[in-house]
């Protein structure tokens, strides 16, 4: 399956990750998803980039999101910010 991106109207990312994730939440929202959903998008994005306000730069995105993910919780938490945070950063 291939990959897309999804850039704003201008055609150049937004300038904060609040402003990517608000674009994010209602492409999320006119599929379809649940309120439960979105509010998980939402806490998991939300932890990722306050832990990491530089993560929005896509040269520090990987490693961000790698340390992020190593830092130790329980396995349903890692699984949750697993599946949030990677659909959130491959869209």
């Amino acid at each position: 399956m291939a990959k897309r991106k999804v850039l704003s109207a201008r055609g150049n990312l937004p300038e904060t990750w609040e402003e990517a994730m608000k674009g994010f939440l209602f492409w999320k929202q006119a599929q379809g998803m649940s309120q439960r959903t979105l509010k998980d998008y939402r806490k998991h994005i939300s932890q990722l980039f306050n832990h990491y306000p530089e993560a929005y730069n896509p040269s520090k995105l990987k490693l961000n999101v790698l340390e992020y993910m190593a830092k130790p919780v329980k396995p349903a938490t890692f699984n949750l910010r697993l599946v949030y945070i990677l659909l959130y950063s491959n869209q």
